[in-house]
Formats: structure tokens, sequence, C-alpha cells
């Protein structure tokens, strides 16, 4: 689940996504697409790895 304090991670993400993404790509409707699919498959990564936080039971030391 996204919520406010990871929107902020995934804002600077996507600025970090734009940079990554050559100027040498082609049209803009490339750039998007590439930048889209970037962020969708991190951002599906990053809920999988919440997902297994949250499914881990609470280590009592």
């Amino acid at each position: 689940m996204i919520n406010k304090k990871n929107m902020l991670f995934f804002l600077k993400f996507g600025q970090i996504a734009d940079l990554s993404i050559n100027e040498n790509v082609g049209s803009q409707k490339q750039k998007n697409k590439l930048k889209s699919m970037f962020i969708l498959s991190f951002t599906n990564r990053f809920q999988d790895v919440l997902k297994m936080k949250s499914d881990t039971p609470a280590r009592r030391d």
C-alpha cells in the first residue's frame, strides 16, 4: 500500500527515473512510456517487499 510517507519516496524516484532515461531515447511519448514502465516495475517490487515485511511476525528481543 502506498501511503503519504512512501509517496515522497516515489516522487523522488520519479525524478531519478527522469534523469536515468537518456535524452537520445526518441520522442516524448517513448520517454513517458519508458519512465512509467520503470516506475511501475519498481513500485511492484517495493510493494512485494512491504508485503513480505508485514507477513513476518515482529521479533521480541
